[in-house]
């Protein structure tokens, strides 16, 4: 009898502390907790509060808030990457050769009741109509459609 492994589930979630904070966040509040003591250290009164409370909004910006499920570190670091190097991309659609245009008659095709089709023609002529016209088919599909096409 084989033997039965555990798959793991949920590789992609972080591993938590204390309830729903992660080790991640723990660390950057730990750091910036420690960062507002030395500043309350340094500085007292009004002072204290102009600079530790931005400090503190964006510690806990940086541990809590994800941006498009990822967390908000990723942001800012591909932030100042595209910052450092943008790249703007255009799109232009140039038109080849093998693009319909629009002045060109439509084709209609005539299905006759009497004509029975083989499976073989039913797929060359299915992947014909998925190619857009770009897979011309073999020699004997074409001319059987030609005999088929009205205009």
């Amino acid at each position: 009898m084989p033997q039965q492994y555990v798959v793991p589930q949920h590789t992609d979630k972080e591993d938590t502390i204390f309830g729903p904070i992660t080790v991640r966040q723990f660390l950057i509040c730990l750091v910036g907790s420690g960062l507002v003591f030395v500043i309350s250290q340094l500085l007292s009164g009004v002072a204290l509060y102009v600079v530790a409370g931005p400090i503190t909004v964006f510690i806990i910006i940086l541990a809590f808030v994800k941006v498009n499920g990822y967390p908000m570190h990723f942001f800012i670091f591909n932030f100042f990457m595209y910052l450092k190097k943008p790249n703007f991309r255009v799109w232009a659609l140039q038109e080849s050769k093998s693009t319909v245009s629009t002045k060109s008659p439509i084709k209609r095709l005539k299905f006759s009741q009497n004509v029975t089709t083989s499976l073989s023609r039913l797929s060359e002529l299915s992947l014909i109509v998925d190619t857009g016209g770009m897979f011309r088919g073999t020699s004997k599909t074409i001319s059987q459609s030609n005999n088929d096409e009205e205009i």
